[in-house]
């Protein structure tokens, strides 16, 4: 008897060849390579010894007929959850290590040997902030590489005492942006300059304790916005900061 997994739409089904009553198909079975693309039929079996861990565990298919409609090259490590392939050889050949069923997750963290060091003595030392310390903790906790640890979102956020959508920040910052960036703190992408400096504060105080325009009971926050820029205080304002400095001006002790 010839025992050959086959990856199908339902996972993994075993084929079974019969030395018995098909030995030309046996043969040709056995000369089989990895991720060859074949099309069998035969007669859908109960299997006597079951394996639960799959979900076609329960059946095998015994060959009648097989063609090989395209062989292939045999890939440099195994298509599978438990490759054989160390992380210098899954770099090397991306396109192969994105096909396991692992890899098809969104945002996946595969740590490198050294990406692994690092964050290892970085937390020996533990002398970095506290928040690059716990995204340490959770990349080498959500590490799914040959010697991570590969936990889940729940189970991090668990073990970790941390809000599950942290892990998922972080693990997303690791597959779009790298591992510097899933430690620390994420710049802001604009620089913002202060509306008003001291002087301006000054300005703005004044003119609101000043008479209200004719025609007018009283500044309102859009008046006082258009009057500043006017008297060419400042480039542009708006009435929310406007609002928001003289909440803090009279609100000020003294």
């Amino acid at each position: 008897m010839t025992f050959i997994d086959l990856r199908d739409r339902y996972g993994i089904t075993q084929l079974v060849f019969n030395t018995d009553t098909h030995k030309e198909l046996c043969q040709r079975a056995r000369k089989l390579g990895r991720e060859f693309v074949i099309q069998v039929s035969g007669t859908v079996m109960e299997r006597s010894n079951k394996n639960p861990k799959m979900s076609t565990g329960d059946i095998e298919i015994l060959v009648e007929e097989m063609k090989i409609l395209n062989p292939a090259i045999i890939p440099p490590f195994t298509i599978e959850d438990d490759t054989d392939g160390g992380d210098d050889l899954r770099v090397k050949y991306r396109y192969l290590d994105l096909r396991r069923p692992i890899m098809k997750k969104k945002y996946i963290v595969t740590l490198m040997d050294e990406e692994r060091q690092i964050l290892r003595e970085m937390l020996s030392r533990g002398k970095a902030a506290a928040r690059k310390l716990m995204h340490a903790r959770i990349l080498l906790k959500a590490d799914a590489g040959e010697e991570g640890a590969n936990w889940r979102d729940a189970a991090i956020a668990e073990g970790l005492e941390v809000g599950r959508a942290t892990v998922e920040r972080v693990r997303k910052r690791f597959v779009e942006e790298g591992f510097e960036a899933a430690l620390d703190r994420r710049k802001p992408r604009r620089h913002y300059r202060r509306t008003l400096d001291g002087d301006g504060e000054a300005h703005l105080v004044a003119l609101a304790c000043s008479q209200a325009p004719e025609g007018r009971s009283r500044w309102t926050l859009r008046l006082l916005a258009g009057r500043m820029v006017a008297l060419e205080y400042v480039e542009a304002i708006s009435k929310d900061t406007v609002r928001r400095t003289l909440k803090k001006m009279t609100s000020s002790p003294g």
